[in-house]
């Protein structure tokens, strides 16, 4: 593939803001730190580990994924974060299909394990600021 672009058009559903974890490989995140995934309308996925960040490809088909991760930035974490970092790292790669609504992203291996579930996090408003004035 030549480029990071996905073959068909990604679902809107997937592509209305972020996806926070919280299950990881059978194991919940931490509290702290939670792995954040986004994948844009023309298959670009993005997002963060907990400490590190990673930028790729979402090739979607129906019911169908692959995540590639083509750069990742990796910091030195303490090791319960490395250990979620590593984790989620594995999930993104042995996805191979998903299942959403609006609230929730499952990703699924090729048995159909589920290893990753993701709550949505809806994407700001123009004018909308989490800190307060």
């Amino acid at each position: 593939m030549s480029s990071i672009a996905s073959k068909a058009s990604v679902p809107t559903d997937l592509t209305a803001g972020a996806w926070v974890a919280d299950l990881l490989m059978g194991q919940p995140t931490l509290r702290i730190d939670k792995p954040r995934l986004t994948i844009n309308s023309n298959g670009v996925v993005f997002g963060s580990g907990g400490l590190s960040h990673f930028i790729g490809a979402a090739e979607i088909e129906n019911d169908q994924i692959k995540l590639s991760i083509l750069s990742a930035k990796e910091y030195l974490c303490p090791t319960p974060i490395a250990d979620q970092e590593e984790a989620f790292m594995r999930a993104l790669g042995v996805a191979r299909s998903y299942a959403v609504d609006a609230q929730r992203l499952l990703l699924f291996d090729d048995v159909g394990t589920t290893v990753a579930s993701f709550d949505h996090l809806p994407p700001e408003t123009p004018g909308q600021s989490s800190a307060a004035a």
